[in-house]
């Protein structure tokens, strides 16, 4: 479904999760590197009605857009910084 909306392939870690005793879906979308918390798609419903939900969250929320980045604060470093 990433594939097919965003024409790109999604390589990074994804579980669903079908809530036991009722009928919820989670899906999480781990993205850079397990470094950030997952983003969650969650819904109630059949499995048709999650698979349309997440459908309509992946076209509007337009991840492809998303970029992510890690910070070193410089005295992390051990005083090793030096200026360009």
């Amino acid at each position: 479904m990433i594939e097919q909306i965003y024409k790109k392939k999604y390589i990074g870690k994804l579980k669903v999760t079908k809530i036991v005793d009722q009928d919820s879906y989670i899906l999480k979308l781990y993205m850079g590197n397990n470094e950030f918390p997952p983003i969650e798609l969650a819904t109630d419903g059949t499995v048709e009605d999650f698979l349309n939900f997440v459908r309509k969250e992946l076209v509007s929320r337009q991840l492809i857009r998303n970029k992510f980045f890690k910070v070193v604060r410089a005295d992390d470093l051990g005083g090793t910084c030096t200026k360009d």
